[in-house]
């Protein structure tokens, strides 16, 4: 049905307009028309909330359209799993934003599942068999576009890291970082929560200097000044694990016949090596 532009509300949830976008959508309308109407939630005095269709709405304002096509949603319910997944095709999503709306539209839509099912029973229906939760899994590959095992893993990071956690996430700078929020999100209390992320940025920052220094030794812009050096330059760029394992072989190692071994692998030509492997 056609709605005045002007008694459509927008939230404060929805995105921010993309001005690109919007240009987009104005010479798109002008030479084809609305293809998809955009969807309102009913209110009171004639108006309505906008619940998908941001940018839409945004060209009809801009192309001076007095009315606009719409599909009005009379379910709130359903108006808000159609506004989380549309806010859901926003780029500038964060991972731990996006695990946040998809954790949020699984519930709502278990808990839909849940209230239709009671409907059903309360007319004398079958009910369907399955948890509603597992059918908000399902729903999410369907209608999301996502795994089940996505949508799985954003309800525990949205249910179960808690506010202060992700804000420190964000601190850290893993908002995208999915692996560690929801390892994170494993532990129950909020400290735990904290330290494994704190943990998780100081093993990342590690890496990443242990990875530059590789960089730099394999560049040559750091090469080692005598035999010492360069050992220890070496055993600073390998794993924890190899380095307790060469420590364990070097304890049990015979100096002088680990010389002997390195002259006579120093005289190997590439054929014998080749022979070797």
């Amino acid at each position: 049905m056609l709605i005045p532009v002007d008694a459509i509300k927008v939230g404060s949830n929805h995105r921010k307009v993309v001005p690109a976008k919007v240009k987009e959508l104005v010479v798109s309308i002008e030479t084809i028309g609305l293809k998809t109407p955009i969807a309102v939630l009913p209110g009171s005095g004639g108006k309505y909330r906008l619940v998908a269709g941001r940018h839409r709405l945004e060209a009809y304002r801009r192309l001076g359209r007095a009315d606009i096509e719409a599909a009005v949603v009379q379910d709130p319910l359903e108006a808000k799993l159609w506004e989380i997944a549309e806010n859901l095709h926003r780029a500038d999503l964060t991972a731990m934003q996006r695990n946040l709306l998809v954790g949020r539209w699984v519930k709502l839509r278990a808990q839909k599942i849940k209230r239709d099912q009671r409907d059903i029973m309360a007319h004398g229906g079958p009910l369907s068999r399955g948890r509603p939760v597992s059918s908000g899994f399902s729903a999410a590959g369907k209608e999301l576009g996502i795994a089940p095992t996505t949508a799985k893993r954003a309800v525990k990071i949205a249910t179960r890291l808690k506010p202060a956690a992700q804000k420190e996430a964000t601190k850290l700078g893993l908002e995208n970082q999915s692996v560690a929020l929801e390892h994170a999100s494993r532990y129950d209390k909020l400290d735990q929560q904290v330290t494994y992320l704190r943990d998780f940025k100081a093993k990342q920052v590690e890496q990443e200097r242990i990875a530059l220094e590789t960089r730099h030794i394999l560049a040559g812009t750091d090469a080692p000044t005598d035999p010492e050096d360069a050992f220890r330059k070496w055993f600073r760029v390998l794993g924890t694990e190899l380095r307790q394992q060469i420590k364990r072989w070097l304890r049990e190692m015979d100096p002088v016949a680990l010389a002997d071994d390195l002259d006579r692998l120093a005289t190997l030509t590439a054929d014998d090596r080749k022979a070797m492997h």
